[in-house]
């Protein structure tokens, strides 16, 4: 309930501001282009059922939207605007754009896009084109609304998948599809054949349709493969196989690409070159924000729409006013966050460090409340659990340079591995000159970490990021404790991951530890949870707002603790956490 009356708030203040020509005023005066991105435009009448994305919208809705959309300004393919000249770039023009390419959108956005006259992007995955096989998020989205389309067994094999279904984003192309495979059979078997025929991506005879009819057809990938996360020869295939399907096919080049998710870590230069190499002129992100003389080429902005945008809502966005809100959101903390290569930061030594906002990695506040952090412990020997792209290796390894001379382990089965982070992480302290202050441990975490205290080791100050399931985060928080000196400082990223927070609570209640920073807190689905947190706080006072403050703007997902003495719980002891 409390939902409704927030959203049905937001509606009407939208549509206010739109009435009063406020937020057309706001889009015209920014004088760039806007691009749009939908996904699937369904039936009214199956707008709200279980089965449609949230990330659909109707197409009485769509048909709103191409309304407002007309009446803000030109309405132009990305290709199109991109091709001219800089002066007619400055008028103010909105571009809409088609990821995936749901089936149903052939029926319910096309003739809606025709008797407005409008032509469109659609980024097509090539081999969901031909196989019609439905992307991923589908099928766990299915699933979780109707768990008696697969077998119990493939039920319980996907169990962590259906609660977080985002997990599949963070998976190599193979292990995705093998994981898959049985559970999307069964769907495409069992399902609706309806719903079936509404979520497939469409074929080739209805993307040579859509070229007919002037729109512009790019790539999205072949198999829909979150390019940050494969390896350096799947993504060469990814790209040139998606090329060369549309030339067959639709019997040109094409200019466009559109990142599958298209976030921070989703792709980097390596695609950019690949995407040039083989003929591409630009590629789409999900960073919100206008396209400008500025953006980079091959990291153009635009904003997501879906259920939840009504017009007014769309005309917010057009406008701006959200842009600041959509990064924090999505992770993009800078108006202009890109794949591109930035210049360098410089470590405390001087020593030049890459930026540390790349995939896998931490938020700028977040890498400053790290460095703060050394620098109150001034650490000798250092532990990292989770490597990744080595973004707080390298914060931690330039501390060490710079003051102890010391020595950071960094804990990670899949850093070399290549389907893994291929070495990503290494290569970076590699190149900044501080090899020499790393060690990496390549073997997971439930074994390497008994190993170190078979050893004796000792470490004043240890990071813990890795999988982030209670039981691997109970595990390294257990070893860490054994691990870490008195006075040591102990910091976890993600708390805000509810398996993580559990597992801090446990450390607060039962060991030895003094909180450094603002209370924990969890990230709620719910909105109205979230009002009811922040209620909370109002009525617990100013210290309490300020905690707030500082979590939201300064710690983020990072805890830290100082530990006060080694301690082993009793064995009758027991406290609720």
């Amino acid at each position: 309930m409390a939902n409704e009356l927030l959203h049905s708030a937001a509606d009407t203040a939208a549509t206010v501001l739109d009435r009063l020509g406020f937020l057309r005023s706001r889009f015209i005066r920014n004088g760039a282009l806007r691009v749009v991105c939908y996904h699937g435009v369904c039936a009214d009448a199956d707008a709200g059922a279980p089965w449609v994305p949230s990330y659909f919208v109707s197409a009485s809705r769509f048909a709103e939207h191409l309304a407002l959309l007309q009446r803000f300004g030109r309405v132009v393919p990305v290709a199109e605007y991109l091709s001219q000249s800089d002066g007619r770039r400055d008028e103010a023009c909105i571009a809409i754009t088609f990821d995936d390419v749901a089936a149903c959108t052939m029926q319910h956005a096309l003739p809606v896009l025709d008797a407005y006259g409008m032509r469109a992007s659609f980024y097509v995955s090539t081999g969901h084109a031909r196989s019609g096989h439905l992307f991923a998020a589908d099928v766990l989205h299915l699933i979780r609304s109707q768990p008696e389309l697969v077998s119990a067994g493939v039920l319980r094999a996907l169990a962590a998948l259906i609660r977080d279904p985002a997990r599949h984003k963070l998976m190599t192309l193979d292990a995705q599809q093998t994981l898959l495979a049985e559970a999307e059979a069964m769907v495409r078997r069992r399902a609706d054949r309806s719903i079936v025929d509404a979520l497939r991506c469409v074929n080739w005879g209805e993307v040579r349709l859509l070229a007919a009819r002037g729109h512009e057809i790019g790539g999205h990938t072949v198999d829909h493969a979150i390019l940050g996360k494969q390896s350096a020869g799947v993504r060469r295939e990814q790209i040139a196989g998606c090329r060369d399907d549309l030339v067959r096919e639709i019997g040109s080049q094409p200019v466009g690409f559109a990142f599958p998710n298209g976030g921070p870590g989703d792709f980097d230069e390596t695609d950019a070159i690949l995407l040039r190499e083989h003929g591409f002129s630009y590629a789409l992100t999900t960073q919100p924000g206008p396209v400008t003389h500025e953006s980079d080429r091959f990291a153009l902005p635009r904003s997501g729409v879906g259920q939840g945008h009504s017009a007014g809502m769309l005309a917010v966005e057009l406008s701006g006013m959200l842009d600041g809100r959509r990064r924090r959101q999505s992770g993009w903390d800078a108006p202009e966050q890109a794949a591109k290569p930035r210049p360098p930061v410089s470590g405390q030594s001087g020593t030049p460090i890459d930026d540390p906002r790349e995939s896998a990695s931490m938020r700028r506040e977040e890498y400053a409340v790290l460095d703060r952090l050394l620098a109150m412990c001034n650490p000798v020997r250092t532990l990292e659990i989770g490597m990744a792209n080595g973004g707080s290796t390298l914060r931690i390894c330039a501390h060490l340079q710079a003051h102890s001379g010391g020595l950071h382990t960094a804990v990670d089965p899949y850093q070399f591995a290549t389907d893994g982070w291929a070495g990503r992480g290494a290569a970076r302290v590699e190149r900044a000159g501080l090899a020499a202050h790393l060690e990496v441990i390549a073997r997971p975490d439930y074994l390497a970490l008994p190993e170190l205290v078979a050893r004796d080791c000792r470490f004043d100050f240890i990071l813990i990021d890795g999988w982030h399931a209670f039981d691997f985060t109970q595990l390294d928080l257990f070893y860490a404790d054994l691990l870490l000196r008195p006075n040591g400082v102990l910091a976890i990223h993600d708390t805000n991951w509810p398996a993580v927070y559990r597992a801090c609570r446990f450390l607060e209640t039962h060991k030895p530890y003094e909180r450094i920073g603002p209370p924990l807190h969890v990230t709620y689905a719910s909105l109205a949870a979230r009002v009811g947190r922040r209620v909370g706080q109002v009525i617990r006072g100013p210290a309490a707002m300020r905690a707030a403050r500082a979590r939201r703007h300064e710690w983020f997902a990072l805890a830290a603790y100082r530990k006060t003495a080694d301690h082993q719980v009793p064995n009758d002891y027991y406290a609720s956490f």
